[in-house]
């Protein structure tokens, strides 16, 4: 349970800790939600997401598992 909590907390940490890309033209001065709404909207965004995430849960999983 330890474990998870951790994972949790650092998780929320990486994702608040998030900065815009320079890749981007415009003002770089976007709110957390404005973000978030960009990753959602875009289709490319989104799928890097998802599949992002799956990599990292499949590797905490690994880990915790080598680990046990």
């Amino acid at each position: 349970m330890k474990f998870l909590k951790t994972s949790v907390i650092s998780v929320a940490i990486a994702s608040l800790s998030a900065v815009p890309a320079f890749a981007h033209t415009g003002s770089h001065e976007a709110s957390f939600l404005v973000n978030l709404m960009h990753w959602l909207i875009s289709p490319t965004h989104a799928l890097l997401a998802v599949v992002g995430s799956a990599a990292i849960v499949a590797l905490i999983v690994k880990l915790k598992r080598n680990h046990s």
